[in-house]
């Protein structure tokens, strides 16, 4: 929503202002709101308050979707300005500019002696409060005006921004900018630059409609000339043909996008080769397809399933659905799994990393479980070698049969010197018992050498938001296992509250909080009142892996620096403006983490 635009008292801003730079305080209302709190980021970034510091970022790219969209706009907006001191300027993302016009020379000049030209920056945090950046933090259209700009060199101008929205992403893409002298600024302003910015994104939309419709043609004559599967991909759609719904399973068809991505962002590679669930291998041959505009808006991707190679085993079948105790569907945890199934069939011993709480000794379990039935196993706790290792690996069973499996937890804790006896030890297992299946699990980032050497293959384990689709499935297994004397399950906004958490703790977190949500729950539903109180504030959706990731990172940063946006922004190098976005957008609590 445009906000109209108010008069201002250029001599009460401009005393505000220079109370501000002496005190850090205002004690008048001439100053709106989210000027002060502009003004407020500007000081704390140690930004000049008498000189204008622009950087250059390089030559602006004119080929971009957002110039090519913009153009019609832009001779629109120029005709309509033509008689009018006001110029007109489109940026980037970031606020760097790519385009300006004026029909005022004076205009331009000035615009010259304060770079506000094509390829210099106008982020907040790098010039202070102005018409460009700080409406980018804000995310809304925003007008500065006269004094209200946080450096000198500025307030003689008045700057009427407005962001530019992908329609789908819902992103800034770029901002629209008109600048003309504070004594020529014009009520009319702000809403002809929201307007204006508005017409930009519509023509955004139509532009990717007009990938989409692309893409379709290609999709449709790629179906027509082969039976093979065929996907359809772009940052908006995916479409599959009748094989691939029929020979690719839903968490096949993320694998082949995820493994493709780089390779489809960079438009370069037209081949890649993808282990599908079961391990089958596949080769995936990848088509750009351009628009109208010469802009690459999707792919085409044809999947060649290599035959199954029959292979002769003296060791039992490893079977390729997945573990039936082992939750969780995601293309990436099935791919770890069946990783580990094939290794942990072998016998050079299996070697399960990642963090604390993700797993490992559960899925080292339920390996045993599938290649061994009927026999048992021997765990050992290794965080205390002097009480765990025993001189052999147990008496036979019943049956007369005897451990098949070795499981090593903890491996990576054994005191440091102890591992030497524990090395030698295991030597004695291997050699002893040449048959039995070792596993160990590590949470730190590397085992030491001297136990390295024990395992011919090492499967990390994802995270749990590295595989946030798996949250919920998680979440109604782990309910079913809490001990209680009706049977409980979660509310389906329970669900989707936790889908959307960080668990930094991983599985085991999430178990912990359900048994304390279990606790405060009376009745069979546990609902999100039910939760913990730090886990029932979350973001707004559900994030993808990626997302989780930087969200993560966002949150480390600002916990080392106590919250300190400025310089965790510095930490992660990212600008001011884009920490404020995603801080917003991942819903940030900067109290609650």
């Amino acid at each position: 929503m445009t906000s109209p635009l108010q008069t201002v008292d250029e001599h009460a801003v401009a005393h505000a202002r220079a109370e501000f730079l002496s005190e850090a305080s205002v004690a008048t209302t001439a100053v709106r709101d989210q000027i002060l709190t502009s003004w407020r980021r500007s000081q704390l970034a140690e930004l000049s308050i008498d000189r204008v510091d622009v950087r250059y970022a390089g030559d602006p790219d004119l080929g971009t979707p957002l110039m090519q969209c913009a153009s019609p706009a832009l001779r629109q907006l120029s005709s309509q300005l033509a008689a009018s001191p006001v110029s007109i300027v489109l940026t980037d993302a970031a606020g760097t500019v790519v385009s300006r016009t004026s029909s005022d020379r004076g205009l331009l000049r000035k615009l010259d002696e304060i770079r506000l030209a094509p390829g210099f920056t106008y982020a907040e945090d790098e010039v202070g409060t102005n018409g460009i950046g700080t409406a980018l933090v804000l995310g809304h259209p925003l007008y500065v005006l006269g004094s209200e700009h946080y450096s000198e060199g500025l307030n003689d101008l008045a700057c009427f921004g407005a962001p530019i929205v992908h329609p789908l992403t819902e992103e800034p893409v770029g901002l629209l900018d008109l600048t003309c002298r504070n004594v020529h600024s014009d009520r009319w302003l702000p809403a002809l630059v929201a307007q204006t910015a508005r017409s930009i994104s519509q023509e955004l939309l139509t532009a990717s409609c007009e990938r989409e419709l692309a893409l379709l043609a290609h999709y449709q004559v790629a179906c027509r000339s082969t039976n093979l599967p065929v996907l359809a991909v772009s940052t908006d759609v995916t479409m599959i043909n009748e094989t691939a719904r029929l020979s690719l399973t839903p968490s096949d068809h993320e694998a082949i996008v995820a493994l493709v991505g780089d390779r489809l962002r960079s438009g370069r590679a037209r081949s890649a080769t993808v282990a599908l669930s079961g391990g089958t291998p596949a080769h995936v041959s990848i088509t750009p397809v351009k628009d109208k505009r010469d802009q690459v808006g999707g792919y085409i991707l044809v999947v060649h399933i290599n035959p199954p190679t029959v292979v002769r085993r003296t060791e039992p079948h490893v079977p390729s659905t997945p573990l039936p105790d082992v939750v969780g569907s995601s293309p990436v945890w099935r791919n770890r799994v069946a990783e580990a199934l094939s290794a942990f069939g072998s016998d050079g011993g299996l070697l399960l990393t990642g963090e604390h709480g993700i797993g490992k000794t559960h899925l080292a379990k339920a390996l045993h479980r599938r290649l061994a039935p009927g026999r048992f196993s021997t765990l050992l706790d290794m965080r205390d070698p002097a009480t765990v290792l025993p001189s052999h690996l147990g008496e036979p069973s019943d049956d007369g049969l005897e451990p098949s499996s070795l499981i090593l937890a903890h491996l990576d804790e054994v005191p440091w010197n102890r591992r030497r006896e524990v090395s030698r030890w295991l030597d004695g297992v291997r050699a002893e018992r040449g048959l039995v299946r070792v596993a160990a699990t590590c949470s730190s980032a590397q085992l030491p050498e001297d136990m390295s050497h024990h395992f011919g293959a090492e499967v990390r384990l994802p995270v749990l938001r590295e595989r946030v689709s798996d949250i919920e499935e998680l979440a109604v297994h782990l309910t079913g296992r809490i001990p209680a004397a009706r049977r409980l399950r979660c509310a389906d906004e329970t669900l989707r509250i936790l889908a959307r958490g960080r668990w930094p703790g991983n599985v085991a977190e999430l178990r912990d909080c359900l048994r304390r949500a279990a606790l405060s729950c009376d009745g069979e539903v546990i609902r999100p009142e039910h939760l913990p109180s730090q886990y029932r504030k979350v973001g707004r959706r559900l994030l993808s892996p990626l997302e989780s990731l930087e969200r993560d990172a966002i949150i480390d940063a600002l916990e080392a620096n106590d919250g300190d946006k400025v310089h965790a922004a510095a930490a992660l190098g990212m600008s001011r403006s884009t920490i404020y976005r995603r801080i917003q957008r991942y819903g940030i609590d900067l109290f609650t983490g």
